[in-house]
């Protein structure tokens, strides 16, 4: 039992290290798409959009879908779609076909997200270390990719290449997934004998809404950072013409695969709870730091480091804050990640309007306005309903 369950854990690393790939991939080949298809942000920050919109979808339907065909199964259709839609879109030449092409690849990053973290809460009593070190594994994607991309187009080649090398890893997850065992949902026994109390339940907890409000602001912060970083940093910081400006899309997901790996271990004895607070105040001063600070070299790149130590730890705590709903419920676990797939839908869309309204640095700015919503129901997180319990 013990080497089937570290066997299907190293399955969903592989699969949270291929997300990564796959987002950062977007985001990052983001300003080259601009340039090739002649966007404005705002329809750049339309491309991003879409995507987070497949994730949303996903992120609802995933867990109803894992019961009725098997999370087996639900697997090996993610996987293919991943190689079909990013094979699609390094293709293609026409601007308007990468909308829903981005839109059903996102169904791979909903779905995969949601799988991945109900898999590890349902197979480790105590999963904040174990959800930690899975999402550092995202992170190791989320650092190579940007590295890859900058490589790729200095030697002269183009983001596309970069995106047929991660339709291969959608390939490597159907493989994996045929030849490792996969559990299966647990809770399917009360809700076959018409016990629907506890999978609704949720709808009666204030603190529910909390847990949503942190989905939804921190997802989208991060994407929406993660999406516009480069070309911030091209556009008001002149060390970055020379330098590419994705390598600072490295660097933030290095430090964030470094804060991780203390969250896994040291930063697992501090109270879940506490440490969201901490999470959101730091990733709202590191932003602010970067708008502050672009124009200084030193400064920003001490402020991004500070943002990716603050945003390293956030996903996991809030999946850990979660537990009891993601655990107890296929639709509550659902619509807790489809506001995450909300989040990185909206926020970096809105990104883009203020962007092309009032400038690129005021809609970094922008972000602010959410991680300071987010800060606040962290605050109201621990104040209404108090930990008692240790963070796993």
């Amino acid at each position: 039992m013990q080497d089937k369950r570290f066997q299907a854990y190293l399955v969903m690393l592989y699969a949270y290290f291929s997300v990564g790939c796959m987002v950062l991939a977007a985001n990052t080949g983001l300003q080259f798409m601009i340039a090739d298809f002649g966007w404005t942000d705002s329809q750049g920050g339309l491309f991003i959009s879409f995507l987070a919109l497949g994730n949303l979808l996903a992120s609802i339907f995933t867990g109803v879908a894992c019961k009725a065909i098997s999370r087996k199964r639900v697997l090996l259709l993610y996987g293919g779609l991943l190689f079909l839609c990013y094979t699609l879109m390094s293709l293609v030449k026409t601007p308007v076909l990468m909308y829903p092409l981005s839109f059903f690849a996102g169904f791979y990053w909903g779905g995969v997200n949601s799988i991945t973290n109900t898999t590890i809460t349902e197979l480790y009593e105590h999963a904040g270390g174990k959800l930690n070190f899975c999402n550092a594994c995202y992170g190791v994607g989320a650092v190579l990719v940007p590295l890859l991309i900058s490589l790729i187009v200095a030697k002269g080649g183009s983001w596309r290449m970069c995106f047929r090398l991660v339709a291969l890893l959608g390939l490597g997850l159907i493989l994996l997934v045929l030849l490792q065992p996969i559990p299966e949902m647990k809770g399917s026994t009360s809700e076959a004998k018409g016990d629907r109390k506890t999978s609704f339940a949720f709808w009666r907890e204030f603190p529910f809404y909390l847990c949503a409000i942190l989905f939804f602001c921190y997802v989208g912060a991060e994407s929406a950072a993660s999406s516009w970083l480069p070309s911030y940093l091209s556009q008001y910081n002149g060390d970055f013409v020379e330098i590419p400006s994705a390598t600072i899309v490295s660097l933030l997901w290095l430090t964030l695969i470094i804060g991780r790996l203390l969250c896994a271990g040291p930063g697992a004895k501090i109270n879940h709870k506490l440490l969201l607070i901490l999470l959101s105040a730091g990733f709202l001063l590191g932003v602010i730091g970067m708008v502050c600070f672009v124009n200084h070299t030193a400064l920003l790149l001490a402020s991004v480091v500070f943002t990716g130590l603050s945003m390293s730890g956030m996903y996991a705590t809030c999946v850990t804050n979660s537990a009891r709903y993601i655990a107890s419920s296929p639709i509550g676990a659902g619509i807790l990640f489809g506001m995450s797939g909300l989040g990185s839908s909206v926020i970096p869309y809105v990104a883009g309007l203020v962007s092309d309204g009032f400038g690129l640095r005021t809609g970094m700015a922008s972000l602010c306005v959410f991680l300071a919503i987010s800060l606040a129901a962290a605050l109201v997180n621990r104040w209404y309903h108090p930990a008692t319990e240790d963070a796993a």
